[in-house]
């Protein structure tokens, strides 16, 4: 086997592990002007649309309250502190 396809298939796995990691979060509820996000430690936050972007209204167990972000998947981050 060619030490190409292993650096390849190593590579491949671990950027599989990896973007599973990234997203210990999902969406619970969708409303209208907010979203009620499940955290991976088993915690809610509550992220809201406002002036264009998205803040944490509430935040899970290891999260932050508050800022201002472009979507809600960078509030949820913050909002679960993943």
């Amino acid at each position: 086997m060619r030490i190409e396809t292993v650096i390849l298939g190593i590579a491949t796995t671990l950027a599989v592990l990896g973007s599973g990691v990234a997203f210990a979060w999902n969406i619970q509820e969708e409303h209208d002007t907010w979203d009620l996000i499940r955290c991976g430690d088993g915690s809610n936050s509550t992220v809201g649309q406002s002036d264009g972007g998205w803040t944490v209204i509430t935040a899970g167990k290891n999260g932050t309250a508050g800022g201002q972000f472009a979507t809600v998947g960078q509030a949820a981050l913050a909002g679960c502190g993943e």
